[in-house]
């Protein structure tokens, strides 16, 4: 589950279900709030209009919910949450460092 969970709404289901067909998981979950990355990415037009050229106009209105979909959208406090549920699951947890920012990565068996 790399670069996935930071898009999942309900994090303890999805690595619950990944753990039940899995007999372990390797999980990476990137530091980096929906405003941080926005304020570091000045570039957010470019994505739109690269949204809007593949014909994603119509379900990304005004961009703003192509971008949220697309990077990194929960809050700081949604962040710690989701972190939070993942440690009760894992037994390994490391730190990651991404280019722009750090992240967590976790090693998870099945118990």
């Amino acid at each position: 589950m790399l670069e996935i969970l930071e898009h999942v709404d309900d994090v303890e289901a999805a690595l619950k279900e990944a753990l039940r067909v899995a007999r372990r998981v390797i999980i990476s979950y990137p530091n980096e709030s929906y405003e941080e990355c926005k304020a570091r990415r000045p570039d957010v037009n470019a994505f739109i209009a690269f949204e809007r050229a593949l014909g994603l106009r119509e379900a990304y209105a005004e961009g703003e919910i192509g971008f949220r979909a697309h990077y990194h959208w929960k809050s700081r406090d949604r962040i710690m949450r989701d972190i939070e549920t993942i440690r009760r699951y894992c037994q390994l947890e490391f730190k990651l460092r991404y280019p722009d920012y750090d992240g967590w990565g976790f090693v998870c068996d099945r118990g």
